[in-house]
């Protein structure tokens, strides 16, 4: 049995540890087309998640934000927002917190 002290950390723990496994599943995706489908599915399902964000004026820009930030911006994808810069940790933080 695997403990949540043994695995991990997760960079967003709104989303939970399934929400990270799914975002780092599509790393491995080799198909482009289906890279982008998984993608925006997963940003649908994130969405869902987290309906409070919609109340917001860029939701789809802050969840595809989250997507970048949970794969540590090695996501290759087409993607209609740019990619956010993570070159500091306080840029990730002042990102999850807007």
């Amino acid at each position: 049995m695997k403990y949540n002290t043994e695995l991990i950390p997760l960079i967003i723990p709104e989303y939970g540890r399934h929400i990270h496994s799914m975002a780092n599943s599509l790393l491995e995706i080799k198909d482009v087309k289906k890279r982008n489908q998984q993608a925006q599915v997963l940003i649908n399902i994130m969405g869902n998640l987290n309906p409070h964000l919609r109340d917001t004026d860029e939701y789809k820009y802050k969840l595809w934000d989250h997507l970048f930030i949970m794969c540590n911006n090695k996501l290759e994808i087409d993607c209609p927002y740019p990619k956010p810069e993570l070159k500091e940790k306080k840029l990730i933080t002042k990102r999850i917190n807007n």
